[in-house]
């Protein structure tokens, strides 16, 4: 459905851009179906939106659940590590703790003590057992705990005799029941399995005897043990020499008890200032084993964890594992045989694992909760979960009571609006009924018959030029100008009233997008400015015509609508013009072709300037003499060829008295340049063409190239010479510029000297013979144009009666000679003429013989 004009006229009160949307159902052409089908789709939208409200309810329920699932586990996780940091720290803590009591040890002991002692050995620096004692319960006093603390001094061979009998008074007084060997030490025996047996010790230059320890019971095996001799005896060495705190690997006890690995700490003491020593005079001893180690620093742990330890300083070796399970306010400590880094690592979700630096050594301590501790609790998160589900459910039945709510809303405003709606289209269709029967009434039954008129009008007033005496019967100048006078009124009326037609149909056909664009290679000065300035040279010669344009300005697009833009243009300005131009400009600005008109009429008011370009406007000439369509017409063909018109208001004529006016239209296409059209491409590819008229018969077309004749009348040619004459003058006429270049191309290859000049249309041709003589003139039968211009055989008659004696050769795809010889012409070629240079001079002998030879 297209919208009315006027919607008014036919009753309507509606816009009828409106029509489309309000159209009504018509039953008789399945209405009801429709609407039941359109009823089904927004049925199945609800559904679709249902199910997709849903779908994101139970994705974020999902999503939120996993999410939260995941937080609650991380922060889980991130507590227990805190807390297992906290042990871990506390593990450095109490071995620092042991650090520090090997250290009190040795500074209190290796100076001597003369007091408190039964027995004292003169010659040698030690402190005495009393004032060890007093230090072993000051260090229990403190909480720490241990297996055993000494002294082990280095001992000379010379003071063993000495500290050996002072140790036998000490033991048979204060330990009765126990036998005291003297110094004792790992030495070869060969009863034992391992080669080795603690016996006597072997005379030897020097010994490191564990000779003060505490407690003594439980620890009978070390009493004078010498360290030296045992198989750590370079953990002696290096702590003497370095006087820093040396400590041994894991060691596995036999008989062994799950715990009870120990680790044995040799403290050289700190080397002062005052001390000159290169190597310590003795080593404090601390023996701890891992259950008395974990248990002083888990003292205040109130989670149940496993804690593992092992030295992995050069191999991984499992020094103790214990699950510690706090009950009230004790502590339950399980301790394990063993353990794998590797099995925990995969066994266990939570796994805290961090290294610490114990003396020159590095220990992995591994921190896991126990078996249901620690645990994610999922309750909450899972309950908000299901709360998001439970609101988007009830958002989604919401969202579908209230679309179903809305549709029956608007089905009961339908109904009310229908009749109404139906009503209005009804009035739109018999409306656009009426014009399209007007349009088609007047472009039918009186545009023909007013363009026979215009025709009959033009051949009377040329044959009146020519015969002045036909009409009057009698020679007299006075009559004969009257009847010209007339002529020329009718001319002009019948010209009216063919414009207001013309603009009226091509308003129509644009405005429903029935207008088509045919674009083609168009020279803006032979095809568009020379024809505009030979229509308006005849129309008036009260001003001066002028065209402003490069030679080879050549753009595609459609050449007759562009024509007709500028001809309206030029045509306005010709109606005010008293004195001054009209000029027709045309430019290259900014890479885009620039067309302008201009004048030096009275200009427009600014009052006007806004609605220039709108339809049935008022007329801008002082009698009101206008259809007010043609700048609308103008404005609508410039914007279908994507261009812009405007009007120039800072233009300025330069006659004093008369402002002038200048149209702009920016094409907004770039120019062409010839070279760098395909000529030969395009020559391959012509083929016979139906020329644009509808009134010529295709049927007298030959069916093949290869099938047409030359059909060149010889009436007048009286020899046929073998060369073509050096110069002519030639015009070609064609309104198509790719058949004038390539004509023109086809010439020169057969004649280059020959002088070839070109025109649109026959009026440009008829004017061109006024000041120049041609030799040859090619006249092409059918050239569009929005005007009536002369046909070929037109200007051919108009040529011969102007007394115009060159050769004329027609041009048609159709078969014309007869026509074209009864004109006046001479020849006929049948197009697309042949290319090839033998063919075509063949060709143009048989034209121009008779010129070569003199005959006439």
């Amino acid at each position: 459905m297209k919208p009315v004009k006027d919607p008014t006229e036919c009753g309507c009160t509606q816009d009828p851009s409106d029509i489309e949307q309000d159209q009504p159902e018509d039953p008789d052409t399945g209405g009801n179906a429709d609407n039941r089908i359109e009823k089904l789709e927004k049925c199945q939208n609800r559904h679709v939106v249902l199910l997709i409200l849903v779908a994101i309810g139970a994705g974020v329920c999902a999503a939120f659940i996993s999410l939260g699932i995941k937080s609650v586990a991380n922060d889980q996780e991130l507590r227990f590590q805190k807390k297992a940091s906290v042990l871990v720290r506390a593990v450095e803590a109490t071995w620092k703790d042991y650090e520090l009591a090997g250290s009190w040890i040795h500074e209190a002991c290796r100076s001597k003590n003369n007091g408190g002692v039964d027995v004292e050995v003169e010659s040698f620096d030690i402190c005495s057992r009393q004032d060890f004692g007093e230090l072993y319960e000051y260090i229990v006093a403190g909480g720490l705990q241990f297996q055993s603390i000494a002294y082990v001094p280095n001992v000379t061979d010379q003071h063993r005799g000495e500290l050996e009998t002072e140790a036998f008074l000490y033991y048979s007084q204060f330990y009765p029941d126990m036998i005291y060997f003297g110094f004792i030490g790992l030495e070869p025996d060969p009863n034992s399995e391992s080669g080795w047996g603690f016996q006597g010790r072997s005379q030897e230059p020097f010994y490191f005897p564990t000779h003060l320890i505490e407690p003594v019971v439980g620890n009978e095996y070390l009493v004078d043990f010498d360290m030296y001799s045992s198989d750590r005896s370079y953990l002696v060495d290096e702590a003497v020499t370095s006087w820093e705190p040396i400590l041994s690997n894991p060691i596995r006890p036999n008989p062994y008890i799950p715990g009870n690995h120990y680790i044995i700490l040799l403290h050289p003491g700190v080397k002062v200032s005052t001390q000159y020593q290169e190597r310590s005079g003795g080593l404090s001893s601390v023996i701890t084993t891992f259950s008395m180690l974990i248990e002083h620093a888990a003292a205040g742990e109130s989670d149940p964890v496993s804690v593992y330890i092992w030295d992995t300083t050069e191999a991984l070796d499992f020094f103790g594992g214990v699950h510690i399970d706090p009950q009230n306010d004790e502590r339950k400590f399980t301790y394990l045989d063993d353990a794998d880094l590797g099995v925990i690592t995969e066994k266990h979700s939570i796994v805290f694992s961090q290294e610490i630096s114990i003396e020159h050594q590095t220990w992995t301590v591994v921190v896991v909760p126990q078996e249901g501790t620690h645990e994610a609790s999922n309750t909450f998160v899972i309950l908000g979960g299901v709360l998001i589900l439970v609101a988007c459910l009830c958002l989604a039945l919401w969202f579908h009571s209230k679309m179903s709510r809305d549709q029956k809303v608007a089905e009961i405003k339908r109904a009310a609006e229908s009749e109404k709606a139906a009503l209005i289209v009804k009035n739109a269709r018999n409306a656009e009924k009426a014009e399209r029967e007007l349009n088609d009434y007047i472009a039918h039954e009186v545009r023909n018959p007013l363009t026979a008129a215009i025709s009959a009008c033009s051949f009377l007033s040329f044959t009146h030029k020519e015969h002045p005496t036909l009409i009057t019967g009698e020679v007299n100048d006075e009559l004969s100008q009257s009847v010209s006078e007339d002529i020329s009124v009718i001319h002009s009326s019948l010209q009216f009233i063919n414009d207001l037609l013309r603009s009226m149909l091509d308003m129509h056909k644009a405005a429903n997008n029935q207008m088509k664009l045919e674009a083609f290679h168009t020279a803006i000065l032979q095809d568009v400015f020379v024809p505009v300035k030979a229509l308006l040279w005849r129309r008036s010669n009260n001003f001066d015509l002028v065209v402003d344009c490069p030679a080879e300005l050549v753009v595609f697009i459609d050449r007759m609508r562009l024509k007709q833009i500028v001809l309206n243009l030029a045509s306005n300005s010709a109606k005010f013009v008293d004195k001054g131009y009209v000029r027709l400009r045309a430019a290259v600005v900014d890479e885009h072709v620039e067309i302008s008109v201009e004048d030096s009429g009275p200009g427009i008011s600014k009052e006007r300037r806004s609605k220039l370009f709108s339809r049935f406007q008022e007329s801008l000439d002082s009698l009101n003499q206008g259809t007010g369509m043609g700048l609308s017409l103008c404005k609508t063909l410039v914007d279908l060829m994507g261009g812009e018109i405007l009007l120039d208001e800072e233009f300025d004529s330069g006659i004093e008295g008369c402002p002038g006016t200048r149209f702009i239209v920016r094409l907004k296409i770039p120019p062409i340049q010839i070279e760098s059209i395909d000529f030969d491409r395009i020559e391959s590819n012509l083929v016979p063409h139906q020329d644009r008229d509808d009134a010529v018969d295709s049927n007298t077309m030959s069916s093949s190239q290869d099938e047409l004749p030359l059909n060149i009348n010889t009436q007048i040619t009286k020899e046929i010479v073998q060369e073509l004459p050096e110069k002519l003058s030639v015009l070609i006429v064609d309104d198509d510029l790719i058949l004038r270049k390539l004509l023109t191309r086809s010439l020169r290859r057969a004649a280059p000297k020959w002088s070839i000049q070109e025109a649109a249309n026959g009026e440009t041709a008829l004017t061109l013979t006024d000041t120049e003589v041609f030799d040859l003139i090619f006249l092409d039968q059918y050239m569009a144009s929005v005007e009536k211009q002369l046909l070929g055989t037109e200007t051919a008659f108009a040529l011969r009666a102007k007394g115009i004696t060159s050769r004329i050769c027609g041009l048609s795809a159709n078969n014309l000679e007869d026509a074209f010889l009864e004109s006046g012409a001479n020849s006929f070629l049948l197009k697309p003429f042949n290319s090839e240079k033998e063919a075509l001079t063949k060709d143009l002998l048989g034209l121009v013989g008779d010129l070569n030879s003199g005959i006439e």
